[in-house]
């Protein structure tokens, strides 16, 4: 689940060659869900107010080759 380096390491006592590490690293899969990552708390009503929205592959790691176009619509309708 975590992306970035990972190393493994195997040993055994008596035996020639040990320890062993292997290193490789993950990265993120492709898009699976999109995320709010920053909503305020409260608004005042007929006041604006940004947020933010972040993809992420199955395993909740950032999507960060996602480069699609996010479109947020509400009922009624958001102006």
């Amino acid at each position: 689940k975590t992306v970035g380096p990972q190393t493994l390491t195997a040993s055994v006592d008596g035996l020639s060659g040990s320890p062993v590490t292997f290193h490789a690293t993950s990265t993120a899969g492709t898009a699976a869900k999109l995320l709010f990552t920053s909503v305020p708390d409260t608004v005042a009503a007929g006041t604006g107010f940004g947020v933010a929205v972040a993809a992420s592959d199955a395993l909740g790691n950032t999507a960060t080759s996602f480069t699609g176009t996010v479109t947020i619509a509400g009922c009624p309708s958001l102006t």
